[in-house]
């Protein structure tokens, strides 16, 4: 469940081959190797980490940096936030999976049957990337409403017990 939490419909995909190294001259061909499954679980796990942090860090920056109560400004800061929170989510998965060294197991490709390194295809992180972007819009907003409710119950929290009656604002806040 806690899998599933963290990366929706996009789980580590323990069984992904790869394409081994061509082979020497006269030697046959090798049909694929497969990933090292601990490390790309690894990444997964170091994907979804970054995007907790980077939804946690926006919106302590949203609820605590200013010092105005509940404005147009604030609307338009939260709006602007949750969309943020999605993009950086989005790309949260490609910076990762290019960054991180991966490693083809060992002994899974003939042709070069040591442990060596490999890159996750754009095809494996693409639908990690989408859940990433749907877990970040998601992950923002339940977040503000849990801090809004939670936090906004002390004066001392500053910006959560300014806007403890706007977690979900209005889209013009002019109205009302």
């Amino acid at each position: 469940m806690l899998l599933w939490l963290l990366h929706l419909w996009a789980l580590p995909p323990v069984g992904a081959r790869l394409e081994c190294p061509p082979p020497r001259a006269g030697d046959s061909a090798d049909p694929g190797g497969l990933f090292n499954a601990a490390e790309i679980a690894a990444r997964w796990q170091m994907m979804a980490a970054v995007s907790i942090a980077l939804v946690v860090a926006l919106l302590l920056g949203c609820y605590l940096l200013p010092r105005a109560s509940l404005n147009r400004g604030f609307v338009i800061r939260w709006w602007g936030t949750l969309g943020l929170s999605g993009v950086l989510c989005l790309f949260v998965p490609l910076a990762v999976g290019r960054y991180a060294p991966v490693h083809a197991r060992a002994g899974s490709c003939s042709t070069r049957p040591a442990a060596f390194p490999v890159e996750i295809p754009f095809d494996l992180l693409f639908p990690r990337m989408a859940a990433g972007l749907f877990w970040g819009l998601l992950a923002f907003a339940v977040v503000s409403l849990v801090a809004t409710r939670l936090m906004g119950r002390w004066p001392g929290t500053g910006g959560f017990f300014h806007y403890r009656g706007c977690p979900w604002p209005r889209w013009n806040p002019g109205q009302g």
